[in-house]
């Protein structure tokens, strides 16, 4: 369901920047219908075999779908390669991320105590994995939080 969330704000962000304000949106109802008949096609192979775990699996291609649509149809100003270069240190540092929120979840009930120990894993987490791939905003950000503190000091 994690994956499917960022799907949805990727696309949800193509299409409120770019596909709304340059009248796209006909052609990325192609996309959603699309997505629409591949979910239910996949959904009744896969809730046959799989159960729930079948229709998360389904929705998460559906919505991929339209995500890959998004990113078809504003091409022209972003670029696919750009967004790889750029955003590989942030793609592994979530991926870690959730690798260990996902473990942390394995042993501790969810309440308000493991929320707030999740949030704050997932934060030191994501920001390490930055720092070890030596990206600069994580740097920037320890430089600055450090001078704020010498200055009260």
């Amino acid at each position: 369901d994690l994956y499917k969330k960022y799907l949805i704000g990727i696309s949800g962000f193509i299409s409120a920047v770019y596909i709304i304000p340059n009248n796209k949106q006909n052609k990325l109802s192609i996309f959603y219908i699309a997505s629409t008949i591949l979910n239910i096609i996949i959904n009744y192979i896969l809730i046959l075999k799989l159960g729930a775990m079948g229709a998360i699996i389904s929705s998460i291609i559906a919505e991929l779908i339209v995500c890959i649509g998004c990113i078809i149809l504003s091409r022209k100003i972003i670029s696919i390669k750009k967004m790889i270069f750029i955003g590989w240190k942030y793609l592994i540092a979530s991926f870690v991320m959730l690798i260990s929120i996902s473990i942390y979840n394995r042993f501790h009930h969810i309440n308000a105590a493991t929320l707030i120990t999740e949030i704050i894993i997932g934060t030191l987490v994501y920001a390490v994995v930055l720092l070890c791939l030596k990206e600069k905003i994580i740097g920037e950000m320890l430089k600055s939080f450090s001078q704020k503190i010498a200055k009260k000091g």
